[in-house]
């Protein structure tokens, strides 16, 4: 009965996920960044690799790395619009927070699941938006190899295969966008710290693990070591305090209200009716739950009492956590590449799973108030990311930094200039039929009219409309 429950929970959790990252998909953020991340990847040949990519990052000058568009070309191999770009990402998110709900991580499952932050940071085609799935994919993997090292040959070689596979999740992250290079430096000596003082056998596969994905990263340290070394010019230590306060405030949506929500607030007022009120009080209610719960978590974790020091020190992900917490604030400043909100994507699902592991660690007392807590805010994070997504929808986009989302047919229509990959002699043989299409009229507009009106198509319609291939061009 209680796997059952368990079960029944996890599939909740997945559900939550899925439908939060992929309803009303056709509104997605879709500005000149996307645009520019959807053209790479739409144009990109698997060969001859490059470890660099042609965009550079505004923040810092530096070139991103060119895992996200490679990685992203997989996930989508024939991407013929935007939509089918963003799909892919937002499954890869779902598929990231599935794993960790199935393997027995139902809170840090669920909380990533609502996190406002984390829903619209996998619903575009932007680098940083497949940093936390790696970060939730290593700390799901650790967790996993802690529990299966005490067994017999067959436990013991899946945790070993575990643990490297979490080092080298960390350092893919890594990949994905320069951030989540810092990331990973500090969860990889946090993991080591803790996995040594444990006295896991784990340790070896581990390292060799994070080893393996460090050196990875190596060519493309090398290709960008000048721009690398400006950065050291570019300390800023105005900048600590606000880094601070972000890490104390990570798990809540307080960067998301201060970039989306706040600079037109009374356009969104005014437009959105019912669904903007909610909008608003649910996010300032888990802003104030998620800051409790964090600054409750970190004030547990430092004082005397359970949890013990040493609990702490061997626990990998909650180690790592309490290290990104302190040491990615002062990695920001002495950068000088400021404090954003995309930033934060890597960090965020350690900080939810210190959230989680305090939990059932704390005293009598204060467990009870950290179960509520996490209930209510989990809760007040679903209303408020249902209420956002609601007004994206209705009002076609947000004011301000979310910007008016595009049409569907203008997003469809984004890319269409700009040549496959796939270079077919024939152009049967570059459209094959998609088996999910439900509406075979060779009208585009006929498409578009018969997807509006069917219901089916209201909460998922990437899913189902697709752009007839005749009107793809080579």
């Amino acid at each position: 009965m209680w796997r059952q429950k368990s079960l029944t929970f996890a599939m909740l959790i997945i559900a939550t996920a899925l439908i939060l990252r992929t309803a009303f998909l056709s509104r997605m953020e879709f500005k000149s960044d996307e645009r520019t991340s959807a053209t790479i990847i739409r144009s990109l040949k698997m060969m001859p690799f490059t470890f660099t990519a042609p965009e550079v990052s505004e923040h810092s000058g530096i070139r991103h790395p060119s895992g996200f568009y490679y990685f992203t070309r997989i996930l989508a191999p024939d991407p013929a619009r935007p939509l089918d770009i963003a799909l892919a990402i937002a499954l890869f998110n779902t598929l990231a927070i599935a794993l960790a709900a199935l393997a027995h991580l139902p809170l840090f499952a669920l909380m990533c699941a609502t996190s406002t932050a984390l829903v619209l940071g996998s619903r575009k085609i932007w680098p940083p938006d497949l940093v936390a799935p790696w970060m939730i994919i290593s700390i799901t993997l650790i967790e996993t190899a802690l529990r299966a090292e005490t067994g017999g040959k067959t436990r013991l070689r899946l945790s070993r295969a575990a643990a490297a596979a979490a080092g080298l999740s960390l350092w893919l992250g890594a990949h994905m966008y320069l951030a989540g290079a810092l990331v990973a430096m500090i969860g990889t000596i946090a993991f080591f710290i803790a996995l040594r003082l444990r006295r896991s056998r784990a340790v070896p596969a581990f390292a060799f693990g994070a080893v393996a994905g460090a050196a990875s990263l190596l060519p493309y340290a090398f290709a960008v070591r000048q721009d690398i070394a400006m950065l050291a010019a570019r300390i800023n230590p105005s900048l600590l305090g606000r880094a601070l306060g972000s890490a104390i405030s990570s798990a809540s949506p307080l960067d998301f209200y201060m970039l989306y929500l706040m600079p037109e607030s009374w356009k969104i007022l005014n437009a959105g009716g019912v669904a903007a009120v909610l909008a608003y009080l649910a996010t300032s209610a888990a802003i104030v739950l998620w800051c409790a719960l964090m600054g409750g978590a970190f004030f547990s974790a430092i004082r005397p009492g359970p949890p013990a020091y040493r609990e702490i020190l061997s626990s990998p992900s909650a180690l790592a956590a309490l290290a990104l917490l302190a040491v990615f604030p002062c990695a920001l400043s002495v950068a000088g590449l400021g404090n954003h909100l995309h930033y934060w994507f890597g960090v965020m699902p350690f900080s939810y799973y210190l959230v989680s592991w305090i939990q059932p660690r704390a005293g009598a007392t204060l467990k009870r108030l950290f179960t509520f807590l996490i209930a209510a805010g989990c809760i007040f994070s679903f209303i408020a990311t249902s209420c956002v997504l609601v007004l994206v929808y209705q009002l076609d986009g947000l004011p301000g930094e979310y910007g008016p989302a595009k049409q569907r047919t203008q997003v469809q229509n984004a890319l269409q200039t700009v040549p496959r990959f796939k270079d077919c002699k024939s152009m049967s043989a570059r459209c094959r039929p998609r088996k999910r299409c439900l509406h075979t009229t060779r009208d585009k507009a006929a498409c578009e009219s018969h997807a509006n009106a069917d219901p089916r198509l209201f909460f998922f319609p990437s899913l189902f409309c697709r752009t007839p291939c005749h009107r793809l061009r080579s």
